[in-house]
């Protein structure tokens, strides 16, 4: 009689721990079900409440303002006015400039004394042309200690508008007394000619040569912005310095 009834009993026994299970099952979905749904909440938009490590926020960048041109240097002789090419712009003298024992701050250049150089044909189709006349005046002028000890070609470059043109290349290149010239300077870099003002020192003694050298601006990436520019040099020491200006033209 006992068996009977331990029999009869078992399966209620059974159904009670299947519910069981089946409880702890559905639980197990419905927090599966919820963590993905807070995952794709969180991957859809990070920067929402759930997401306990939301990305850092970038600040946005500032805009400065775009400073106004200013002028670098000051200026430190007036060019003079270029001459009308249907007249003959007669020769001035140079005037001597003996040193001092306080050398004056501002360097005034003499007016152009004669052409000595091959310019640049005009419609050529480069940005720059040499500005007025090509001149051999005494190197005292911008070297007093140097007096006849040296040769050497100096000048600036000027834009449209007439204002000094600063970082631009200067080439030279060619002979001169049996030495071969290839030489780089930039404007800005030899001021006691100007703001834009560059110079090449040659040599220490004046040699005479017709055409021998060459003078051409270059921009950045060495391209010719200008015609070459083939100068006279001379052995008096009173014209060992030869002065050469370019000027933009489009």
């Amino acid at each position: 009689m006992d068996t009977v009834i331990e029999k009869s009993m078992q399966p209620s026994g059974s159904r009670q721990k299947d519910l069981v299970w089946n409880i702890l099952t559905f639980l197990v979905l419905l927090g599966t079900a919820c963590m993905v749904g807070v995952f794709s909440l969180i991957y859809v938009f990070p920067t929402h409440a759930f997401n306990p490590f939301p990305p850092a926020v970038v600040p946005p960048v500032p805009v400065l303002p775009t400073a106004a041109p200013t002028d670098i240097f000051p200026p430190t002789w007036t060019p003079t006015a270029e001459p009308d090419p249907e007249q003959t712009q007669p020769a001035q003298s140079v005037e001597q400039v003996q040193p001092s024992a306080t050398p004056a701050p501002t360097v005034i250049i003499p007016a152009p004394v004669a052409a000595v150089t091959q310019a640049a044909e005009p419609g050529n189709g480069y940005a720059f042309e040499v500005r007025g006349d090509e001149a051999m005046v005494a190197s005292s002028i911008i070297h007093p200690d140097a007096a006849c000890s040296w040769i050497g070609v100096g000048g600036e470059v000027f834009d449209l508008q007439g204002a000094p043109l600063v970082g631009i290349t200067v080439q030279m290149g060619g002979v001169l007394a049996d030495t071969r010239i290839n030489l780089l300077s930039l404007t800005g870099t030899a001021v006691q000619y100007g703001p834009a003002g560059y110079e090449f020192a040659l040599g220490e003694n004046p040699v005479a040569s017709e055409q021998g050298l060459w003078i051409q601006l270059l921009d950045q990436a060495g391209l010719p912005l200008s015609d070459k520019v083939f100068i006279n040099t001379s052995d008096e020491c009173q014209k060992n310095l030869i002065l050469i200006n370019f000027r933009q033209v489009r």
